[in-house]
């Protein structure tokens, strides 16, 4: 079986969240199934796409929120990178 895509992002700005320090996050590639299990139409586009995002990390959607935006911006473009890869 083929290792799984994935990006490491380095964070600017580490971050502390229950009991662990966070100085990068690793995104694996999304999947369609991803997409269908996570978005919830009567949820903000928002929401949708930090549960999204946390769920592709591994990481809790408390631990997204206490990205520095500047940091999130990284881990946004690494989705897109992924999203249009085949573009």
């Amino acid at each position: 079986m083929a290792a799984t895509p994935q990006a490491t992002i380095t964070l600017k700005y580490p971050f502390d969240h229950d009991g662990k320090t966070y100085s990068q996050l690793v995104l694996r590639i999304p999947r369609v199934g991803d997409q269908l299990d996570l978005i919830d139409p009567d949820s903000s586009p928002q929401k949708n796409e930090i549960a999204l995002l946390s769920h592709l990390c591994d990481i809790s959607t408390d631990a997204i929120r206490l990205l520095a935006l500047s940091d999130y911006a990284k881990l946004q473009a690494a989705f897109v990178n992924f999203s249009q890869d085949s573009l």
